[in-house]
């Protein structure tokens, strides 16, 4: 899987993250997946297809809400496919700066 680091990039992890879920539950909907984010459906929708700009702190936030959906099942369940060291990286990336909206 790619790093996130820039919007186009983080288009790609989103789009990766929903297939994921989707994978999971075939019933798993963009509306389910814009509730849990806490955007709304229309507007991640546009984000994903390059219709709507994605800034950093929406980027971010939305980074949040995925990696700490990530530790809570590696505690649950134990380890998972996805690595956790992309976590890691990326939380390094905000951390640094290195996200941004281009």
């Amino acid at each position: 899987m790619n790093i996130p680091t820039n919007a186009t990039a983080f288009r790609l992890y989103l789009k990766d993250q929903l297939a994921l879920r989707q994978g999971r539950n075939p019933r798993y909907s963009l509306r389910s997946f814009a509730r849990f984010l806490e955007v709304d459906s229309s507007a991640l929708s546009k984000m994903m297809n390059g219709k709507r700009a994605l800034g950093p702190k929406m980027m971010q936030r939305m980074f949040l809400k995925l990696s700490s959906t990530y530790e809570e099942r590696q505690q649950k369940e134990g380890p998972q496919n996805e690595g956790p060291q992309v976590i890691q990286i990326c939380e390094n990336s905000f951390r640094e700066g290195e996200f941004s909206s281009r």
